[in-house]
């Protein structure tokens, strides 16, 4: 559920080793201001919203971001940069206690609309250590999607 006080509403789903799917809120609704947060200007970093761990699956998502932002669109993401930008950030998907991020074969798209709401898709995340649990399995593969609204000032 995304309760009334979270300024991002998110739904969140994975396919391949792991198929999963959740529903939650981020940041708060007083605190964001949707068209700033999406507006155009000169180049900056975007932190796109998080999910904290949801669904029956326990899906998270985290610090994925747009190194050089400039306004609504499209974004491939990318791991380098030129011209002094930063570089993207993957996104960090923990199902369980499996985590997915950038690897080899993996591509990410953001689209961010003026109202501040978008979604990301990411293809061939490969597990990565989670610290705890299982030795990651070097043949898996995920597919994401993401969607979400703002729904602050």
């Amino acid at each position: 559920a995304c309760e009334d006080y979270f300024g991002f509403c998110i739904t969140a789903e994975t396919a391949g080793a792991v198929n999963a799917a959740g529903v939650g809120g981020w940041a708060s609704s007083s605190n964001t201001d949707c068209t700033a947060w999406a507006a155009a200007g000169a180049a900056r970093i975007l932190e796109l919203p998080n999910l904290l761990p949801a669904g029956e699956q326990k899906i998270g998502v985290a610090l994925t971001r747009i190194g050089a932002y400039t306004g609504p669109g499209t974004y491939a993401l990318a791991t380098t940069a030129t011209g002094g930008a930063m570089p993207d950030q993957f996104p960090a998907i923990r199902v369980g206690s499996r985590v997915f991020n950038n690897g080899e074969g993996s591509a990410a798209t953001v689209t961010i609309n003026a109202d501040g709401s978008g979604s990301l898709t990411a293809s061939g995340l490969v597990e990565i250590d989670a610290m705890q649990g299982a030795t990651p399995d070097p043949n898996a593969r995920l597919d994401f999607a993401m969607q979400w609204t703002c729904r602050g000032k």
